[in-house]
Protein backbone atom coordinates (compact mmCIF):
# COMPACT_ATOMS: atom_id res chain seq x y z
CA UNK A 1 0.00 0.00 0.00
CA UNK A 2 1.08 3.56 -0.53
CA UNK A 3 -0.12 7.14 -0.28
CA UNK A 4 1.05 9.99 -2.43
CA UNK A 5 -0.03 12.60 -4.85
CA UNK A 6 0.75 15.72 -6.81
CA UNK A 7 1.02 19.40 -5.97
CA UNK A 8 1.07 22.11 -8.64
CA UNK A 9 1.58 25.82 -7.92
CA UNK A 10 1.70 28.89 -10.18
CA UNK A 11 1.59 32.49 -8.95
CA UNK A 12 1.34 35.85 -10.71
CA UNK A 13 -1.45 37.34 -12.81
CA UNK A 14 -2.50 33.73 -13.20
CA UNK A 15 -2.69 31.81 -9.93
CA UNK A 16 -3.12 28.04 -10.18
CA UNK A 17 -3.13 25.58 -7.26
CA UNK A 18 -3.77 21.87 -7.70
CA UNK A 19 -3.71 19.28 -4.92
CA UNK A 20 -4.41 15.63 -5.71
CA UNK A 21 -3.62 12.98 -3.07
CA UNK A 22 -4.04 9.29 -3.89
CA UNK A 23 -4.01 5.88 -2.20
CA UNK A 24 -2.44 2.90 -3.99
CA UNK A 25 -3.18 -0.74 -3.17
CA UNK A 26 -0.85 -3.31 -4.72
CA UNK A 27 -2.78 -6.36 -5.94
CA UNK A 28 0.56 -7.90 -6.95
CA UNK A 29 4.14 -6.68 -6.68
CA UNK A 30 3.77 -4.96 -10.07
CA UNK A 31 0.08 -3.98 -10.24
CA UNK A 32 -1.46 -1.14 -8.18
CA UNK A 33 -4.99 0.30 -8.17
CA UNK A 34 -6.56 3.02 -6.13
CA UNK A 35 -8.65 6.15 -5.67
CA UNK A 36 -7.62 9.77 -5.47
CA UNK A 37 -9.07 13.20 -4.74
CA UNK A 38 -8.63 16.33 -6.85
CA UNK A 39 -8.87 20.04 -6.06
CA UNK A 40 -7.92 22.78 -8.54
CA UNK A 41 -8.12 26.56 -8.09
CA UNK A 42 -7.57 29.08 -10.89
CA UNK A 43 -7.61 32.88 -10.72
CA UNK A 44 -6.78 35.07 -13.70
CA UNK A 45 -6.21 38.82 -13.28
CA UNK A 46 -6.26 41.22 -16.22
CA UNK A 47 -4.38 44.26 -14.83
CA UNK A 48 -5.15 47.68 -16.34
CA UNK A 49 -7.58 46.18 -18.85
CA UNK A 50 -10.96 46.79 -17.26
CA UNK A 51 -11.69 43.06 -17.49
CA UNK A 52 -12.76 41.65 -14.10
CA UNK A 53 -10.73 38.93 -12.40
CA UNK A 54 -11.99 35.44 -13.23
CA UNK A 55 -11.88 32.54 -10.79
CA UNK A 56 -12.79 28.89 -11.05
CA UNK A 57 -12.43 25.72 -9.02
CA UNK A 58 -12.79 22.07 -9.81
CA UNK A 59 -13.18 19.22 -7.35
CA UNK A 60 -13.58 15.53 -7.90
CA UNK A 61 -12.06 12.10 -7.74
CA UNK A 62 -10.18 9.52 -9.75
CA UNK A 63 -9.69 5.78 -10.02
CA UNK A 64 -6.40 4.53 -11.44
CA UNK A 65 -4.49 1.39 -12.35
CA UNK A 66 -0.69 1.23 -12.76
CA UNK A 67 1.35 -1.73 -13.96
CA UNK A 68 5.14 -1.81 -13.47
CA UNK A 69 7.08 -3.98 -15.88
CA UNK A 70 8.92 -6.85 -14.15
CA UNK A 71 12.54 -6.34 -13.05
CA UNK A 72 13.60 -9.64 -14.60
CA UNK A 73 15.43 -10.12 -16.91
CA UNK A 74 16.41 -6.40 -17.25
CA UNK A 75 16.24 -4.51 -13.92
CA UNK A 76 15.78 -1.08 -15.55
CA UNK A 77 12.47 -2.18 -17.06
CA UNK A 78 10.99 -2.48 -13.55
CA UNK A 79 10.91 1.33 -13.38
CA UNK A 80 8.71 1.63 -16.50
CA UNK A 81 4.97 1.73 -15.81
CA UNK A 82 1.77 1.68 -17.87
CA UNK A 83 -1.05 3.79 -16.43
CA UNK A 84 -4.77 4.40 -16.93
CA UNK A 85 -7.14 6.66 -15.01
CA UNK A 86 -10.78 7.71 -14.93
CA UNK A 87 -11.42 11.16 -13.47
CA UNK A 88 -14.75 12.81 -12.56
CA UNK A 89 -14.59 16.58 -11.99
CA UNK A 90 -17.08 19.27 -11.06
CA UNK A 91 -16.09 22.66 -12.46
CA UNK A 92 -17.29 25.73 -10.51
CA UNK A 93 -16.88 29.05 -12.30
CA UNK A 94 -17.45 32.38 -10.54
CA UNK A 95 -17.44 35.22 -13.06
CA UNK A 96 -20.68 37.13 -13.54
CA UNK A 97 -22.70 34.23 -12.17
CA UNK A 98 -21.80 30.93 -10.53
CA UNK A 99 -22.04 27.94 -12.86
CA UNK A 100 -21.31 24.27 -12.20
CA UNK A 101 -20.44 21.73 -14.88
CA UNK A 102 -19.58 18.05 -14.56
CA UNK A 103 -17.11 16.36 -16.89
CA UNK A 104 -15.00 13.21 -17.14
CA UNK A 105 -11.46 12.53 -18.30
CA UNK A 106 -10.06 9.16 -19.30
CA UNK A 107 -6.24 9.10 -19.38
CA UNK A 108 -3.88 6.46 -20.74
CA UNK A 109 -0.12 6.54 -20.87
CA UNK A 110 2.96 5.56 -18.98
CA UNK A 111 6.06 6.79 -17.32
CA UNK A 112 9.04 6.22 -15.11
CA UNK A 113 8.73 5.29 -11.41
CA UNK A 114 12.00 5.66 -9.45
CA UNK A 115 11.54 3.35 -6.49
CA UNK A 116 12.97 4.17 -3.09
CA UNK A 117 11.27 1.13 -1.53
CA UNK A 118 8.88 -1.63 -2.56
CA UNK A 119 5.91 0.77 -2.84
CA UNK A 120 7.66 4.17 -2.40
CA UNK A 121 9.16 6.45 -4.99
CA UNK A 122 8.78 9.40 -7.32
CA UNK A 123 7.33 9.33 -10.80
CA UNK A 124 6.91 11.20 -14.04
CA UNK A 125 4.10 10.21 -16.39
CA UNK A 126 2.96 11.22 -19.85
CA UNK A 127 -0.82 10.87 -20.14
CA UNK A 128 -3.16 11.38 -23.07
CA UNK A 129 -6.81 12.27 -22.50
CA UNK A 130 -9.10 10.13 -24.64
CA UNK A 131 -12.12 12.29 -23.74
CA UNK A 132 -11.09 15.88 -24.51
CA UNK A 133 -13.66 18.65 -24.12
CA UNK A 134 -13.70 22.44 -23.80
CA UNK A 135 -12.64 22.05 -20.15
CA UNK A 136 -9.56 19.93 -20.79
CA UNK A 137 -8.47 20.46 -24.38
CA UNK A 138 -4.72 19.82 -24.71
CA UNK A 139 -4.90 19.67 -28.52
CA UNK A 140 -3.46 16.16 -28.50
CA UNK A 141 -0.51 17.10 -26.28
CA UNK A 142 0.22 14.84 -23.30
CA UNK A 143 -0.38 15.85 -19.72
CA UNK A 144 2.93 15.57 -17.86
CA UNK A 145 2.42 14.57 -14.24
CA UNK A 146 5.16 14.43 -11.60
CA UNK A 147 4.47 13.09 -8.12
CA UNK A 148 5.50 10.90 -5.22
CA UNK A 149 4.29 7.91 -3.28
CA UNK A 150 5.18 6.75 0.23
CA UNK A 151 4.83 3.10 1.22
CA UNK A 152 2.71 2.16 4.24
Amino acid sequence: MGVGGNLELLFGNTTYVSVSPHFAYYLTENFAVGPGLIYNYLRIKYPNSGIPTKTSQSIGGRLFARYHLPYEPIPFLGNIAAYTEFEQLYYLQNNYQTTTTSFQNFYVGGGYFQRTGLTSGTYIMFLWNLNESMFNNNNGRPLIRVGFQLGL
